[in-house]
């Protein structure tokens, strides 16, 4: 995986990095070169830990509110955070947090893998780049997850927190 990402980066292409393995399947997307944003299975579960990481102040119901432009509905995810930021919900650095966590996420699940397969397509159609990653960022990140040995996949998140808190 490190050598497609590099190579992607060397190259400085835009476009959609599909990787496959057993039976399931992530997406990396690139501008120029820099990570911008990370796609994978299992997809609206992965989305809402991550969103309530991150925004526990905006309900998973106010999102549904929210239009996605038919250009980036393929990418509703990263459309709804463009527009959050644009509208103030969220700040920048929120997303950015956001982002990285899909992308970290998606290189060490695919890491715990031996045969993996991936399809570039040059094809990018996304109306804004919200922030654009240089690898090492995300790789030192990822390096970072698995010392801690946690899976994101694998945790399961507290209905109530509150009632473990001492």
């Amino acid at each position: 995986m490190a050598d497609q990402i590099r190579i992607r980066c060397q190259e400085r292409d835009s476009g959609e990095l599909l990787i496959r393995a057993a039976g399931q399947q992530w997406r990396l997307y690139f501008f120029m070169g820099r990570l911008l944003f990370g796609l994978g299975d299992p997809r609206v579960r992965r989305w809402q830990r991550l969103w309530h990481q991150s925004c526990p102040y905006i309900s998973w119901q106010e999102l549904q509110t929210l239009s996605v432009s038919s250009s980036c509905y393929a990418l509703w995810e990263y459309d709804l955070l463009g527009q959050l930021v644009d509208c103030g919900r969220i700040n920048i650095d929120q997303a950015k947090t956001l982002i990285q966590s899909s992308i970290v996420e998606i290189i060490v699940a695919v890491g715990r893998f031996r045969s993996v397969k991936f399809h570039w397509d040059p094809k990018l159609s996304l109306d804004r780049q919200i922030y654009l990653f240089a690898p090492d960022q995300v790789w030192q990140a990822a390096q970072e997850q698995v010392r801690t040995e946690l899976d994101p996949d694998a945790v399961m998140r507290l209905a109530n927190p509150e009632l473990f808190r001492g």
